[in-house]
């Protein structure tokens, strides 16, 4: 597989015009190196975030990987988004105390309607459509609920057609 890697020669100077105190990287690709850059010159603050975990990285190359190490133990601060991040971040070198965990979460009571009755559920799944988010696997155990219910795929990927013949196969 072949990957392009781009080097942005605004990202410096957007950088100096916004003069900021702390950047944000969570990428680990060459705006990323840039921005990274930017700050230890500038004497600002980095801070690694990701929501990656070492299963997810395993097809990585070798680039990828030494951008990970040069950010990621050097950063000020790190967040991961589980403690399967957190785990990656430990893996390239981040020290445990500087790293903070911020779920990706969502207060549901937030936005829970109170229905005195639900004659079918509506299902949702927002994202990338490839092998490993497994939605083929969602849809296998659809499969055994025995409940009315509608699910709502949006995204794109390189499984679509599989998944949209697997639909039509089985009657879902």
């Amino acid at each position: 597989e072949v990957r392009g890697y781009y080097l942005s020669l605004d990202v410096i100077k957007t950088l100096n015009s916004i003069a900021p105190d702390v950047v944000i990287v969570c990428e680990y690709n060459m705006i990323s190196i840039q921005a990274f850059l930017f700050c230890k010159i500038k004497n600002k603050k980095v801070i690694s975030m990701t929501d990656g975990t070492l299963n997810a990285e395993k097809r990585f190359g070798q680039l990828r990987k030494l951008l990970r190490r040069l950010i990621i133990p050097r950063a000020d601060m790190c967040i991961a988004s589980s403690t399967k991040s957190k785990e990656l971040q430990m893996h390239y070198g981040a020290r445990e105390e500087r790293i903070i965990i911020a779920f990706l979460t969502v207060d549901v009571d937030y936005f829970r309607i109170e229905r005195e009755e639900y004659h079918s559920h509506k299902l949702l799944y927002v994202g990338s459509i490839i092998e490993r988010k497994g939605i083929d696997l969602l849809l296998r155990a659809l499969s055994f609920i025995m409940k009315d219910y509608t699910l709502t795929i949006v995204g794109d990927g390189e499984e679509k057609n599989r998944l949209i013949d697997y639909v039509e196969q089985n009657g879902m």
